[in-house]
């Protein structure tokens, strides 16, 4: 999810093959198709600024890359907007959780990842887009969609609107959803039209297709773990659903008004009329216990609602049911504090403290009652239960998670020592504010 700053390149950078049913070759004969492409470029850029009702301020700058170019400019990318330090502490917190295994190299993970998706990107800092020279079929339709990013960035700003929010990786995701479900739309809308027909969004066979395609998509990538494989496609998936959820009763106008008034969480885009009604996230505050002199933070975001589903998933928790049990999330503050002297994403002397606060009681409990069974398969241990407390060991201490009333702390990796004070220091000092719907 956009908490992982390399997942965030997501946004606006690609249209990944797996939701295309496109393959993938290195041949002169396919940069050939693609460099036609390009040059068919202005034609569809017409055909996709009226359809988007979009004016082109300018003309779009387009190319064609190869594989080893793309990767390229991934690395150069997360060079430009993010530091070693930035990379490990989002390693960090993925390996805390659970979400991916210790020994992976997560910044070469996603970057293979990427560069094995990629059909097409839109590089908002150069302000041009890009073809893969090494992408077969469904070539006007990768067009189309980075066009559409094109004319976004034109009119709304996409550098500007994907940085306001880069400190709440929540708020990132859902962002991304916007900018990627509009261009899904978009692409769905513009393959339609060339069929001399109107916009699908009334045909619900038309959406359950396009759901069983990404289905079949996100199997190809089943040897990526989970969080990673479902945050790289959260923003084109769910962010479709979002925006069709809105297209299907409203112009292009009602989602252009989206980008001054953006969704604030990824539960704003899972269920949409918690958008119209603009119900926003609980801020959780965060300080770090007294019980963990000599540590430093080395991370601290906000997870949600899609997120805590993964954790979930991640740990053996069936689907539907941690479908369920996130549901219902109000807001949340994932920090992680590592011992003086601790360098890179090792576990070892780490310290994850998450708070999680619910709608009701009765939302915070079906959270808490999956952990009961997530935590064992977390720690590969059994736990003890003492009312609304659990308690499990780890290679590196204690995992305890409690419930009170609405909400729910889990430590991760605390010392058994210390455990009971950090968290009832945690209970104290980290505090909930906000309302959840606009004045």
């Amino acid at each position: 999810m956009g908490f992982f700053r390399v997942s965030a390149l997501a946004a606006t950078l690609l249209v990944p093959l797996a939701l295309l049913g496109t393959t993938r070759a290195d041949s002169k004969g396919d940069t050939a198709a693609a460099e036609k492409l390009v040059a068919k470029a202005g034609q569809i850029a017409q055909k996709v600024a009226k359809l988007r009702g979009l004016k082109i301020k300018k003309p779009i700058d387009r190319g064609v890359m190869s594989k080893a170019e793309i990767r390229a400019r991934i690395l150069k990318i997360l060079d430009r907007e993010y530091t070693e330090a930035e990379l490990d502490a989002e390693s960090l917190g993925l390996k805390r959780l659970g979400l991916i295994p210790e020994s992976t190299d997560y910044v070469a993970t996603m970057v293979d990842l990427l560069q094995n998706q990629i059909a097409g990107f839109y590089d908002q800092h150069e302000k041009k887009l890009y073809i893969a020279g090494w992408a077969q079929g469904g070539g006007d339709m990768v067009m189309a969609h980075e066009i559409d990013h094109a004319l976004q960035d034109q009119h709304f700003d996409l550098e500007a609107f994907m940085s306001a929010v880069r400190k709440n990786g929540d708020a990132t995701s859902a962002r991304q959803a916007l900018v990627e479900g509009d261009g899904m739309a978009l692409m769905l809308e513009y393959q339609m039209a060339e069929a001399k027909q109107g916009p699908p969004w009334g045909n619900a066979m038309i959406m359950a297709v396009l759901r069983k395609g990404m289905s079949q998509g996100a199997a190809k990538m089943k040897h990526v773990p989970l969080a990673l494989r479902e945050g790289l496609l959260f923003p084109y998936s769910a962010g479709v659903e979002f925006v069709a959820h809105f297209r299907k009763h409203k112009s292009w106008k009602a989602i252009d008004a989206m980008y001054a008034k953006p969704p604030l969480s990824t539960e704003q885009i899972l269920h949409p009329n918690k958008y119209e009604s603009y119900e926003k996230p609980i801020a959780v505050v965060a300080h770090k216990p007294s019980g963990l002199a000599g540590y430093s933070e080395k991370v601290s975001n906000v997870l949600g609602e899609k997120t805590v589903e993964l954790f979930l998933r991640t740990h053996g928790v069936a689907e539907g049911r941690a479908v369920t049990a996130a549901a219902g999330w109000g807001g949340d503050r994932f920090a992680v504090y590592a011992r003086q002297g601790h360098k890179g994403s090792t576990l070892s002397g780490t310290v994850g403290v998450w708070l999680t606060t619910w709608d009701a009681p009765l939302d915070a409990t079906e959270f808490y009652e999956s952990l009961e069974h997530a935590l064992p398969v977390l720690t590969k241990n059994a736990g003890t239960s003492r009312g609304k407390v659990l308690r499990y060991n780890d290679a590196d201490g204690q995992v305890i998670a409690e419930q009170r009333g609405s909400e729910v702390l889990l430590l991760l990796s605390v010392s058994a020592g210390s455990s009971d004070a950090i968290r009832a220091e945690v209970w104290k000092r980290w505090t909930t504010a906000g309302h959840r719907s606009a004045p």
